[in-house]
């Protein structure tokens, strides 16, 4: 798990990403590889999103989140 965490962290930085954010991985089920394949620096911040449900809406209230 902290090799996935080190790759998000490299992965989003590289791009120059900031605030929120999520990369996405896929792994060869052989080789045990694992590949980045997405970085999204919008991450779904919706009212149902991952982000929300994860303790946000309590230590930020949506408005200050989308602001954030």
């Amino acid at each position: 798990m902290k090799t996935v965490q080190r790759l998000a962290i490299a992965a989003f930085q590289a791009v120059d990403c900031t605030g929120l954010g999520r990369v996405d991985f896929l792994m060869d089920p052989k080789s045990r590889k694992i590949f980045v394949n997405r970085d999204q620096h919008h991450a779904r911040l919706h009212r149902i999103s991952m982000y929300r449900r994860c303790g946000w809406r309590r230590a930020c209230p949506y408005p200050e989140l989308i602001d954030r």
